[in-house]
């Protein structure tokens, strides 16, 4: 249940038709590349890279995650307008955060950053 609604939503309307009408099956590199799935691992390696992935979060700022979790998850049922708005509260609630202002007095100070995606990305 719910894949009349997920899958459109993920793959765009034409082919959520042709997998819906065809019974069609997508093996898991064509789910990759469409976007579906983030990684492909086998059954072996699966729990040492959610454990990798997860790990990547660590030091990420819980409140920017949360409230970009929270806007995106509106993005379909919203109107551009609205999610403009949204997206601008969202700035405006981080920027208002500790973890933010300490970020900006780090750059001036030239710092490295205290969170960082792609360090994190390598680093795992």
């Amino acid at each position: 249940m719910g894949a009349m609604y997920a899958l459109p939503r993920a793959v765009g309307m034409g082919l959520a038709k042709e997998l819906m009408y065809t019974g069609r099956r997508m093996d898991a590199q064509e789910a990759h590349e469409r976007g579906l799935v983030h990684a492909i691992h086998g059954a072996e390696a699966l729990s040492a890279a959610a454990r990798e992935f997860a790990a990547r979060f660590v030091d990420a700022p819980r409140d920017a995650v949360a409230l970009t979790k929270r806007t995106l998850n509106g993005a379909f049922e919203s109107s551009y307008d609205t999610m403009f708005a949204l997206e601008g509260q969202a700035q405006g609630l981080a920027a208002s955060t500790q973890f933010y202002r300490d970020a900006i007095s780090g750059f001036l100070r030239g710092e490295e950053l205290r969170f960082d995606w792609d360090r994190a990305a390598r680093e795992a």
